[in-house]
């Protein structure tokens, strides 16, 4: 089963008379409403780069991703947040406060090879467990998400 509330959080802050009465902690207890009512196991947050704009202060921000964190491994639920980035390219890759805070990072570049691109993924850190160092292929269809080892990459697309 998949719920999906699509509900803009700025809406909400648009709605009120002042923005700061609906406040990150705000925010926090309607996921955590949600995620109750529902009695979820796994919530994906698309995306935080809302987050980062309503928290400009970086020590703010890097505060509120932990109560963020906290709160959702206390509701024992598996969490995918996705953020967008700056850049493309791999080698331009900075260290942000979530790959402190996150227990594993996985990014998605899209990478030139020969003469067209390849989506390729790449297991950046995952606390706790050995992984794959290496970039590896993967593509969308309508059957799911296929990502290929390093053994299968002849046959990637």
């Amino acid at each position: 089963m998949i719920i999906i509330d699509g509900e803009d959080p700025s809406a909400r802050i648009k709605t009120e008379s002042d923005s700061a009465s609906y406040s990150f902690g705000n925010m926090i207890a309607d996921m955590e409403g949600i995620i109750k009512r529902n009695n979820a196991k796994c919530v994906v947050i698309d995306s935080i780069s809302l987050l980062k704009l309503m928290l400009v202060d970086k020590y703010h921000y890097r505060r509120s991703m932990l109560m963020l964190m906290s709160n959702l491994r206390r509701l024992n639920v598996t969490t995918f947040l996705t953020v967008e980035i700056n850049f493309a390219d791999r080698e331009k890759l900075k260290y942000s406060p979530e790959f402190f805070i996150f227990d594993g990072i996985i990014m998605l570049y899209q990478m030139s090879r020969e003469d067209r691109r390849t989506l390729t993924a790449e297991v950046v850190k995952m606390r706790g467990t050995d992984h794959s160092w290496a970039l590896a292929p993967y593509e969308v269809t309508s059957s799911g998400i296929n990502v290929y080892t390093v053994d299968q990459m002849g046959d990637a697309p």
